[in-house]
């Protein structure tokens, strides 16, 4: 996926302890879902090193709003993204 010039990034923990939560099962399901919306080239998700956010869930940041998050579920990736399944 080409990462130049996206208007939001998705960036999804990929240490031990978010693995353990199902981390890339979350990247799977937006992948999935970002490659069949309308513009998918308008999102770029990313795995990323441990985020230092440990414990709860799957550590999740979203920019440019910086915004992040602890999923427990893959599938509530689906609805905070209002991405269809």
């Amino acid at each position: 996926m080409d990462c130049s010039t996206p208007a939001k990034m998705l960036k999804v923990c990929s240490g031990h302890g978010c693995k353990a939560w199902d981390s890339e099962k979350i990247l799977a399901m937006v992948r999935e879902s970002v490659n069949h919306s309308d513009d998918p080239k308008n999102t770029c998700i990313s795995a990323v090193s441990c985020m230092n956010k440990c414990g709860g869930g799957v550590s999740v940041e979203m920019l440019p709003s910086g915004e992040s998050l602890k999923l427990r579920k893959p599938n509530e990736i689906l609805k905070v993204l209002n991405l269809p399944k």
